[in-house]
């Protein structure tokens, strides 16, 4: 397989041919033309998920990202290459992993730094080179004889200095984690057979699900800073990108649980839950606030918490864990939302930039993770069996 570089690298991502055409005629057809309005077939949605993984690609320049940001863009290509059977997704998240050695970066027992392997993982499972998993394994090895954790190993803000005990609250102690490495530990298991990560799943993932969820609400806070906390209207405050990497993370742990998992029914139960309440505060135009039920604080659009909702439910339909006659339009109307969010230029505006709480999401920002989620919820569109169903088309 020949390898082309994008003329400006100076440290090049090495691509397959394959994504040549992709990147040029995609992004040169988004700078001249505004984005579609409709996505009536496969082949349409499929040509706006190419444009969307070139827009990005191109933005990456001659940067080799290993953050979180850049393993849930690579988790939706690769959800993008299954649902679409596209060789370049692929080629693409292979040439970044194997550019990156396939070895995670930062701290072993901080969630955000292990994001990464997921895509490695998702490789593994195709292909079987040991060698794509053998770094995260070792790494996640550390796990099965701590007792202790200490603030530098988890980089929490609140951990007073000393150690803590090693439980989900303290680990994965920001609800975003939820999203970040428990699909590790279903695919590990997947990939090795062996019951103790699903056993370190069960332990760390309801524990943080006792310390941050609110069960009479439905709903994430996104850390311990937020427990007793409220917004200007006096509520509780849930972000809903926090929220919506706990609920996409949810459909990407029970993908790979097993059915006979006895605690699978516990996820599913969760999962139900979230849907609940994130359907409450769903807008006229399809898309959810920053502010999840509180549209008035923050009115604008936002796109990344909106992309990871559309994917959960129609992953929910796809499945049968969501019943089709009640949940597919919210789904639609979701992604007729998310195309009006769209940039000439194949880029999802309405992103809300980096943060940990609720806040304006600039039209013209568009960022790696929020590709990775709109990715998500166009793999499921795709997926959806042919029956009549609402137009795609935007209102």
């Amino acid at each position: 397989m020949r390898p082309f570089f994008f003329s400006t690298l100076a440290f090049p991502l090495r691509l397959p041919v394959a994504l040549t055409s992709l990147v040029v005629l995609a992004l040169g057809a988004g700078l001249r033309a505004s984005p579609p309005t409709a996505y009536p077939d496969r082949e349409e949605v499929s040509a706006l998920m190419h444009r969307v993984v070139a827009a990005q690609l191109h933005a990456y320049g001659s940067r080799l990202p290993l953050d979180w940001k850049a393993g849930t863009f690579f988790t939706g290509v690769l959800a993008a290459r299954k649902a679409t059977g596209g060789q370049a997704f692929h080629d693409a998240a292979r040439a970044w992993s194997e550019k990156a050695g396939w070895k995670t970066r930062g701290r072993p027992f901080f969630a955000d730094d292990i994001c990464i392997a997921q895509t490695y993982l998702d490789l593994y499972l195709e292909h079987r080179d040991p060698r794509m998993i053998a770094d995260i394994r070792a790494k996640l090895d550390g796990y099965f004889d701590k007792a202790f954790v200490t603030d530098k190993e988890t980089r929490e803000r609140n951990l007073v200095e000393g150690e803590k005990p090693f439980t989900g609250r303290n680990v994965w102690w920001w609800c975003d984690a939820l999203y970040m490495a428990p699909p590790l530990l279903v695919r590990l298991h997947a990939a090795t057979g062996e019951a103790r990560y699903l056993e370190l799943l069960h332990r760390l993932y309801w524990d943080t699900v006792d310390y941050l969820y609110v069960p009479a609400d439905g709903r994430f806070l996104r850390d311990d800073t937020f427990l007793g906390k409220r917004s200007p209207a006096g509520r509780n405050i849930y972000w809903s990108r926090g929220n919506g990497w706990v609920y996409a993370g949810l459909v990407r742990v029970l993908d790979y649980l097993p059915a006979s998992d006895p605690r699978r029914e516990d996820y599913l139960r969760l999962f139900r839950e979230l849907t609940a309440a994130i359907l409450r505060h769903q807008g006229e135009d399809g898309l959810w606030r920053s502010a999840l039920g509180e549209s008035e604080w923050f009115p604008g659009k936002e796109s990344s918490g909106t992309s990871f909702f559309c994917y959960g439910l129609l992953a929910g339909v796809n499945r049968g864990w969501l019943p089709r006659d009640t949940h597919l339009e919210p789904a639609l109307k979701a992604w007729r939302g998310l195309l009006t969010c769209l940039l000439p230029d194949g880029r999802l505006g309405y992103a809300q930039p980096v943060d940990h709480e609720p806040n304006p999401a600039p039209a013209d920002h568009s960022i790696d993770y929020a590709h990775g989620a709109f990715l998500l919820a166009a793999s499921e569109l795709l997926a959806l069996a042919p029956a009549p169903s609402p137009s795609l088309s935007t209102p």
